[in-house]
C-alpha cells in the first residue's frame, strides 16, 4: 500500500446538484418564471480543502437576461464540520455567458467569479436551517454582478419552509 502525498488522507470525491423553480401567476398573468439549476463538483484534499468545479444554467423571464451560463474552477475551504453545524467557503473563477432579452443588446461573454457562503445547523433532530449566499461578479466590470441568498428550513415533514431575499438592480 502506498501513502498519501505529503501525508495528506485519502481523498474524496463528490457531487452536489442543485434545482430552483419558481412559477407565479396573478389574476391569471404570469408573476414569475424562474429557473436555476447547478452542478457541483468536489475532491477533498484533505479535511479542510477541496478541488471544486461549477456549472450553472439560470433562466429567468422577470430579469433582463433571457438565459445566464457559468462554469469553472475553484476552492472550497471547510471552516466547520461538527454534528450539528457546517459551514464552508468557496472561490471560484468563471467563464461567463449572458443572454439578454433586451431588443439589440447582444450575448456578453466574459470571466468573472463567484463567492460563497453554506451554513447548517441541526437545531432539533427533526428541524434542519441552512443558509446559502453568493456573490458572482464580472472581474472587469463591477458593475456587473449577481446576489443570490436562499434560506432553508426544514423538519422531517411532507412540508418545506422557505424564504428567499432576491435583490435585482
Amino acid at each position: 500500500m502506498q501513502a498519501a502525498p505529503l501525508g495528506l488522507k485519502t481523498q474524496v470525491e463528490l457531487g452536489f446538484v442543485k434545482i430552483t423553480a419558481q412559477y407565479g401567476t396573478q389574476n391569471n398573468i404570469k408573476t414569475k418564471n424562474k429557473f436555476l439549476s447547478e452542478l457541483s463538483y468536489d475532491y477533498k484534499f484533505t479535511e479542510k480543502f477541496a478541488f471544486n468545479y461549477l456549472f450553472g444554467y439560470k433562466l429567468d423571464d422577470f430579469s433582463t437576461f433571457d438565459s445566464q451560463l457559468y462554469t469553472g474552477p475553484g476552492l472550497k475551504y471547510i471552516v466547520l464540520a461538527s454534528k450539528t453545524q457546517n459551514l464552508n467557503l468557496a472561490v471560484n473563477i468563471l467563464y461567463s455567458q449572458d443572454n439578454s432579452n433586451i431588443a439589440g443588446v447582444e450575448t456578453q461573454d466574459y470571466a468573472s467569479y463567484r463567492l460563497a457562503l453554506n451554513y447548517d445547523w441541526q437545531i432539533l433532530e427533526n428541524l434542519k436551517f441552512t443558509q446559502e449566499l453568493n456573490y458572482r461578479s464580472d472581474i472587469e466590470d463591477f458593475e456587473n454582478y449577481f446576489v443570490n441568498m436562499e434560506n432553508l428550513g426544514s423538519k422531517n415533514t411532507d412540508k418545506i419552509i422557505t424564504a428567499n431575499l432576491i435583490i435585482n438592480f
